[in-house]
């Protein structure tokens, strides 16, 4: 027993050799052509390669070549003979829910806010031979509820901060999406409100054309909506069953209904930090 276990071993360690071989051997144009095939098989698209980075597989940035905004990750064996994860589809229906909310958002924002939906990574990768051309909101939903998934989005909101902001208005649109989620309209939205001048305006709008809401790993030269907004006042809004909004306490821990009144008082706060 203890020969064979030994032999096992051995076959375990060259067969781990040759998996890191296989990738070690690989030039960089030859992992991007594998990643596209693997891409071509999956979605019956071509795909662009935009950035990639070796870890215990290969982890990159990808695009159709029929939209080279709409950026999304993938991450592949070490082999790269498998796709381990990726959310394309779910980047096209952040696509799709960012155009039907941007307008509707200006109606109570005006017209410098901007709008952007996260859908949690990782909910579409293993979806079996999706056609990317169907996918929508109830479709992406079907798949999340039969499979265990989480279908709660995030919805963040970037505007300005003019002392001239219509705070009833905006109030008048965090009533109105939870009309929506009640009404069953729309899946369960987490609501993040941000407040800036127009620089923090113009870094939002870089930081989501260069990676949206990837996970900032790899290059140290990158930067990701996460690091315009992490040392920043946000509102951070929830929904009860019946639609009407509440937010938490500074020490998140406390639920406070969130009131005209109160959303007054929020709104100053992150507007003069």
């Amino acid at each position: 027993m203890k020969r064979k276990n030994k032999m096992f071993l051995c076959l375990t360690l060259i067969m781990i050799s040759t998996v890191v071989l296989v990738g070690c051997g690989m030039s960089t144009a030859q992992r991007e052509n594998k990643l596209k095939k693997l891409l071509r098989d999956k979605y019956g698209e071509e795909f662009e390669v935009r950035e990639l980075h070796i870890t215990s597989g290969v982890h990159a940035w990808c695009y159709p070549v029929t939209d080279s905004s709409l950026i999304f990750e993938i991450s592949t064996s070490a082999r790269m003979d498998s796709i381990t994860a990726d959310d394309y589809l779910q980047c096209i229906v952040e696509r799709q829910l960012d155009e039907e909310f941007q307008p509707l958002a200006e109606e109570y924002f005006g017209n410098d806010c901007i709008v952007s939906i996260d859908i949690p990574l990782g909910a579409t990768s293993s979806f079996d031979n999706p056609n990317s051309q169907d996918i929508d909101l109830d479709s992406l939903l079907e798949y999340i509820h039969e499979n265990g998934f989480s279908d709660r989005f995030f919805l963040y909101i970037f505007c300005g901060n003019d002392d001239e902001y219509n705070a009833t208005n905006e109030y008048e649109f965090i009533s109105t999406i939870g009309q929506k989620y009640q009404n069953g309209e729309m899946p369960y939205m987490i609501l993040s409100i941000y407040s800036g001048d127009e620089l923090f305006l113009d870094s939002v709008k870089s930081a989501l054309k260069e990676y949206g809401w990837t996970i900032a790993i790899g290059s140290d030269s990158r930067w990701d909506i996460d690091d315009v907004i992490r040392e920043k006042k946000g509102i951070l809004i929830h929904y009860y069953e019946d639609g009407s909004p509440y937010t938490h306490n500074k020490e998140l821990d406390l639920i406070e209904d969130l009131t005209i009144e109160k959303y007054k008082e929020l709104r100053k706060e992150i507007n003069n930090e």
